[in-house]
């Protein structure tokens, strides 16, 4: 198993606080918060994946129920929290919807670009992504 960088993590806590990307409310136990890879690292450990656009805090609860429940993962994919891994895209350029940022795209350089919620769709169906179940 590949361990989350020191920097990465702290990176993720400058970006977004030590908040859940999924509660707009703040409804969960931050005690629980995980760095979640919304592009899957693979088996090893892609380096690929270890960057701040493809991290974001999730509450443990919602971090399995992502990984474990079919409906809750294609929610995640519309909200751009869970990214499928195809090669024609890097987690950078698919938006997210983040409690934090709202409708954004996650950067590499640590800061994040605001979309309009209709853009943000737009990019979602050019990657074939779009789900407006997005909870």
């Amino acid at each position: 198993m590949t361990v989350t960088p020191k920097r990465l993590i702290r990176a993720l806590d400058t970006r977004d606080g030590h908040r859940c990307a999924w509660h707009w409310d703040g409804a969960c136990d931050v005690a629980t918060l995980v760095p979640q890879h919304r592009m899957n690292r693979g088996m090893g450990g892609s380096k690929q994946a270890m960057t701040i656009a493809n991290l974001v805090w999730l509450c443990a609860e919602f971090n399995g129920l992502i990984e474990a429940d079919a409906r809750m993962a294609r929610v995640a994919v519309g909200r751009g929290i869970k990214v499928p891994r195809n090669g024609r895209y890097t987690a950078a350029d698919i938006p997210i919807r983040h409690a934090v940022h709202g409708w954004v795209l996650l950067r590499d350089d640590g800061f994040v670009t605001p979309l309009l919620e209709a853009t943000a769709y737009e990019l979602l169906d050019v990657y074939g992504l779009l789900n407006r179940e997005v909870g």
